[in-house]
């Protein structure tokens, strides 16, 4: 790690690149994770109800998935109208 002399001898973009390179490397350090996690997770469970990798441990850098159409306004005001009703 960054001893603290080197981290008040470091320029802004010294400091900038070796957070970056850090991060990377806990990325990595997770997608390695889930996929050992995974691995032992397939060998336990059927093919037919398996989840995909991203749906058993999903990280920050996942791709999100697309969950279509946001609500009007109108509509939302109408589905809270139901739920408040239905409580």
């Amino acid at each position: 790690g960054m001893t603290i002399e080197g981290f008040w001898r470091a320029t802004w973009r010294e400091f900038l690149l070796y957070r970056k390179a850090y991060e990377a490397r806990q990325l990595a350090e997770w997608q390695r994770t889930r996929l050992i996690a995974y691995v032992i997770y397939c060998t336990n469970t059927e093919t037919k109800g398996r989840k995909d990798i991203t749906e058993f441990l999903p990280l920050s850098t996942d791709e999100k998935p697309d969950r279509g159409e946001r609500l009007t306004q109108e509509q939302f005001i109408e589905n809270m109208k139901k739920l408040s009703q239905a409580i």
